[in-house]
């Protein structure tokens, strides 16, 4: 008996390992939590007469389930009786409606603003992440603004790394490395570091690599000073690499007069550089340059 009863459970372990049949349980189960929800709502109408406990778990089980227009009619009925639903399951929501639009889900936080129910970090991080793996980078970079500007720091680490790497991938029009992108990362990092988070060494490479193809050393410089320098062995491969990437693209811009040549040798010099003679040689070869001109110079 108790061997039958083991292979009987092997059998189901085993059916449930197939894609159809987990598939069917998954709907059993969301077939089996819509009847508790449509039960619970029924047992609560008419729904003026429901507490602030109730309508808080309604609302919740709605928007979980994917039911959001029941969803927000219960929060407009919470709004007619001067009840404040609870942040955590306003977030729940949010998190319902940016999943299919980010955009609705940036409205939303302004409409909590507006209504006295301050968003917190759950809340704009949300938003974030769904903008993210939309790839709607102007929408993330605004939202990053007025999270700083609201006081929200303390955004999670995984949602910050999400957010960085998106950033140094793609311009506003998913390509590769633009400078308002690379301006967007530095902000990043700074709020990484304001909330007491340090963004990892991989992070930092690539914020430069994004730098060097974006054809900008100055902040290729930058990032590496702040997130490789001083982290990572100065002996250590990568980081010498690293180093020697950003000093060529030093010495090409300096040649074309697009850096400033003191800026450049104080760079150089600060990655292990010998500039002297280098630059030198690099300044007379951009003089002697036949139809150059010269293009505006960076600084650091």
């Amino acid at each position: 008996m108790e061997g039958g009863e083991e292979e009987g459970e092997g059998e189901g372990e085993e059916a449930l390992s197939h894609p159809a049949a987990l598939q069917a349980k998954i709907e059993d189960f969301r077939a089996f939590a819509e009847r508790v929800l449509s039960a619970f709502y029924a047992s609560r109408r008419p729904m003026k007469s429901a507490t602030h406990f109730e309508l808080n778990a309604l609302a919740r089980a709605a928007f979980v389930l994917g039911k959001n227009t029941l969803g927000f009619k219960v929060f407009r009925i919470m709004k007619d009786k001067f009840m404040t639903p609870d942040l955590h399951d306003v977030n729940v929501a949010l998190s319902a409606v940016a999943k299919h639009n980010p955009a609705d889900g940036a409205l939303m936080l302004e409409r909590m603003h507006k209504n006295r129910l301050q968003p917190d970090a759950v809340s704009f991080g949300t938003v974030i992440h769904w903008a993210i793996i939309h790839g709607d980078v102007p929408l993330v970079s605004s939202l990053m603004r007025k999270a700083r500007e609201a006081g929200v720091t303390a955004l999670s680490f995984k949602t910050m790394g999400s957010l960085l790497r998106a950033t140094i991938t793609m311009d506003t029009e998913g390509q590769a490395g633009d400078r308002s992108s690379l301006d967007n990362a530095q902000d990043l990092i700074h709020s990484l570091l304001d909330a007491g988070l340090v963004p990892t060494t991989n992070m930092g490479r690539d914020c430069v690599v994004a730098a060097l193809r974006a054809d900008d050393p100055v902040m290729a410089f930058r990032f590496w000073r702040l997130l490789i320098k001083d982290k990572v062995e100065w002996a250590d491969a990568a980081q010498a690499k690293t180093r020697a990437l950003i000093a060529l693209k030093i010495r090409q811009h300096c040649t074309r007069d697009w850096l400033d040549h003191d800026k450049g040798r104080v760079m150089l010099s600060e990655l292990g550089t010998d500039t002297a003679f280098d630059l030198r040689l690099r300044r007379a070869a951009a003089k002697t340059a036949p139809g150059g001109k010269a293009a505006p110079k960076e600084g650091v």
